[in-house]
């Protein structure tokens, strides 16, 4: 009998960006037997969690005004920073192989495999409310400036340019220069008003702003066969098969409705049929937990083969090999 445990945990408040907290635990564990002097048997669990913030696309602009660490996904929340982009990964794999020494010269490895668990991707999402988004085009100076008030900056009677209190140039344009300060001041998502307008007697627990994930819920099967073999000195042949059937559900699932009731699954940018996700149930409620917006399986299932001759000899070698897929 042979037997071998691990387990690890890698964990980070931030990283080097803004709000990118980052946790991940794994544990592997693996038993085999000895059976004789040709076969033997292993069982092998590998159990890998990882959960970490993102890290925003910032486009020169913004670079300029809040430097490269900039991360524009996160906000303040009880004192905390809360990232609203969070990539979790969790899919553990268990795996048993039989080892089969059939000859001095020739070894067949053969592994059965099952996998599951799900990777989720989450953001937020809003409907007939302002864009949540700290970077979104209106919420730039940017949008407020024609080029030319953009790149001359405002300047004295000297002709010198007009600094802010930090040393940055301002702008020609007084309204680009009230949305450059407040971006500066905080340029965060803010949460509270999230809460705020989702809390309003006007919504009747509808949620305008909801947290959800993209999510991918796996299910796996592999299972191949190896064979290495040592015909001769100067012949060695190697063969393989494979097969692999995988169930993969696909779908927005809810993870906060930020203080509301519930959340709409409509697309607002359309009308009528078209706006609604599902015919059968137009206008549903969507609460926590719940897939909206879209949910399908994507099946698939895949087999190959291949063989190999390796011919040594003194002056050459050669390969002939051939192989088969189907998907």
């Amino acid at each position: 009998w042979a037997f071998v445990v691990s387990a690890s945990r890698r964990w980070a408040k931030e990283g080097y960006f803004e709000g990118t907290d980052y946790g991940a635990n794994s544990l592997f564990a693996s038993v085999e037997k000895k059976i004789n002097e040709k076969h033997s048997l292993n069982f092998t669990s590998i159990y890998a969690q990882n959960r970490r913030g993102k890290v925003s696309p910032n486009t020169q602009e913004v670079i300029d005004l809040k430097g490269e660490e900039y991360n524009s996904y996160w906000g303040w929340q009880d004192g905390k920073k809360r990232n609203s982009r969070v990539k979790s990964i969790e899919e553990p794999l268990n795996m048993l192989s039989h080892y089969w020494k059939i000859s001095e010269k020739t070894n067949l490895n053969t592994n059965v495999a099952f996998q599951t668990g799900s990777i989720g991707n989450s953001r937020l999402t809003y409907q007939l409310a302002n864009n949540p988004d700290p970077t979104y085009y209106k919420n730039l100076p940017s949008y407020y400036l024609n080029s030319l008030d953009y790149y001359v900056p405002a300047l004295d009677g000297s002709g010198n340019p007009i600094l802010d209190q930090d040393g940055n140039p301002t702008y020609n344009n007084p309204t680009a220069n009230n949305v450059r300060n407040a971006f500066l001041a905080d340029g965060q998502i803010d949460w509270n008003a999230m809460y705020r307008a989702n809390l309003s007697p006007n919504q009747n627990g509808k949620s305008v702003y909801a947290l959800y994930e993209d999510r991918t819920d796996d299910k796996q099967w592999t299972a191949n066969s190896i064979l290495n073999s040592s015909i001769n000195d100067n012949i060695t042949v190697n063969a393989g098969i494979n097969f692999r059937k995988l169930k993969s559900r696909n779908y927005a699932k809810m993870l906060d409705l930020l203080g509301g009731e519930y959340y709409r699954d409509v697309n607002v940018f359309y009308q009528g049929d078209a706006s609604q996700s599902d015919l059968n149930h137009p206008d549903r409620q969507v609460k926590v937990g719940d897939a909206f917006g879209y949910d399908y399986n994507l099946h698939a299932t895949t087999f190959d083969g291949f063989n190999q001759f390796k011919f040594n000899y003194k002056k050459v070698d050669l390969y002939l090999g051939q192989s088969f897929s189907r998907s």
